[in-house]
Formats: C-alpha cells, sequence, structure tokens
C-alpha cells in the first residue's frame, strides 16, 4: 500500500507486514536477551533505518494482546507519550483513519501522525498495520510536526493450542521518519537502546 494511499487493505498487503515480521534476511539482529530481540535494517525510502522488535510472553493470551493494541481508550493508560488518539472515520469493518498525537522530550517538538490502519484476526494470527495518509479534518498543526509512518505493524502469534491460554508472540515492525530537525544517527542509537524497554508487557492488564 503506497504512502497516502486510502483502500481497503488486501491479501498482499497483509502478507507484506507478515514478511517483514517473519523473514530476516538483511536484517541486523542488534539485541538478544530475555526474550526479546531487536533487528535493524537500512532502507531506500528514509535514512532512519527500520526497526523490528519480537517478544515472547507466557501469561499474555494473543486475544487480549490485540484488543489492547485495538482499544484507543485503553492506550492511556499504557502508552506515557500519547497526548490524543482518535478514530476520525472508519472505511469499513477492517479499515480505518485515525490521529495519534505524542510527547517528545523537551527541547524536542511533539509528533504527530494521520494514518490508515487495517487489520485481520485469523484466530491464531493477528495483524494490525498503518500507513500514513491525509485527511481533511486533521491539517498539519503549529504545535506539532507530522511524522509519517511508511508501513508500522504487529503480527501476534498463538504460541499455545487454545486460544483461551496465555501464550504468544508478538513481532512488532515500523518504517517510519518523524521528521523535523533530528539527527538520523542519534534517533537511529536511541531507537536500538529504546526498542528492547518499549517490547515489556507488562502493562497488559485488560
Amino acid at each position: 500500500m503506497r504512502l497516502g494511499e486510502v483502500r481497503s487493505a488486501d491479501d498482499e498487503d497483509f502478507e507484506r507486514l507478515r514478511n517483514l515480521c517473519e523473514r530476516h534476511d538483511d536484517w541486523r539482529l542488534d539485541y538478544n536477551k530475555s526474550g526479546t530481540m531487536v533487528w535493524t535494517k537500512a532502507n531506500d525510502v528514509s535514512d532512519f533505518r527500520m526497526v523490528k522488535i519480537r517478544g515472547t510472553y507466557d501469561d499474555v493470551r494473543a486475544v487480549t494482546l490485540y484488543d489492547v493494541l485495538h482499544d484507543p481508550v485503553y492506550r492511556k493508560s499504557w502508552d506515557p507519550n500519547i497526548i490524543e488518539g482518535q478514530e476520525i472515520c472508519r472505511i469499513d469493518s477492517n479499515n480505518d483513519i485515525g490521529y495519534y498525537a505524542m510527547h517528545l522530550p523537551k527541547p524536542l517538538k511533539n509528533r504527530d501522525f494521520v494514518t490508515q490502519r487495517s487489520w485481520r484476526d485469523l484466530g491464531s494470527e493477528k495483524i494490525i498495520f498503518n500507513h500514513s495518509v491525509n485527511h481533511a479534518s486533521v491539517p498539519p498543526k503549529k504545535s506539532f510536526i507530522r511524522g509519517t509512518s511508511y508501513l508500522t505493524g504487529y503480527h501476534i502469534v498463538s504460541t499455545v493450542d487454545s486460544g483461551d491460554r496465555p501464550g504468544c508472540q508478538v513481532t512488532y515492525v515500523t518504517q517510519s521518519d518523524p521528521k523535523g530537525q533530528l539527527p538520523v544517527w542519534a534517533v537511529n542509537k536511541a531507537t536500538q537502546w529504546l526498542a528492547p524497554k518499549v517490547s515489556d508487557a507488562s502493562w497488559i492488564s485488560y
């Protein structure tokens, strides 16, 4: 799905996200400790490296994690950086357009994003991903720098036979650009350090 394109995601779009999560060719493993793995990868779209994080959790059900990631109200309970998050409009039963604004530490300016989100629940496998689009109701704001998500998503797989039992693996991948005056080397270095921290599932008490 191209940047700015608005349409219902198809099988090819979901397969692309799945392949990014499951295939590790040309990815560099930067962290592997305590059940968390972090890879990074150079790309032709942006100077900012792609990041992929994988965690395995024995005490969280796949359906619980999927529901938590879908719930914009509950997000304020586990995302300390959120300023605002809302659905702008629904495209169909598996695609919507939403707005997300986030804090950055001073003196950096806060960022916001407008994205189309697409999702599928395939039972033992669940996929959510987004990409940046435009919407007339949320033009760029002076108090924020509008970031770009080329592709950001989650691939959640149950690691147990029954979905009613806890146990899942989640892989998060993102190709994004925060825009503004941020040194590329600093963002890439900070991402490698922060990525293992954001994979902590202790915030899930849904």
